[in-house]
């Protein structure tokens, strides 16, 4: 069985790549962008995309839990047990 952190690292790895290749299809993405940059257009596509087909994020995520039997407080259980950065947001 593949433990939680295995998923977490998996699915990181998706995306990064999925990103880089999103990175190197949009050509108003310049070599001095960072990922950063990448994250924001992505956010943006995406949050879009959902309002247009009436996507309720929460609900898809509660969805995706009960498929995976993921418990509803294991991101609290997790959130006790880690050191996440401070995330600066420009506004």
């Amino acid at each position: 069985m593949i433990c939680h952190e295995t998923n977490l690292e998996r699915a990181t790895a998706a995306i990064a790549g999925y990103a880089s290749t999103y990175a190197a299809w949009d050509d108003t993405v310049t070599p001095e962008d960072d990922i950063s940059v990448v994250f924001s257009k992505l956010y943006e596509g995406v949050t879009q995309r959902l309002d247009e087909r009436g996507v309720d994020f929460a609900a898809k995520m509660q969805e995706k839990r009960e498929l995976y039997s993921i418990p509803t407080n294991a991101r609290e259980k997790n959130h006790e047990n880690r050191n996440y950065p401070t995330v600066a947001h420009h506004g």
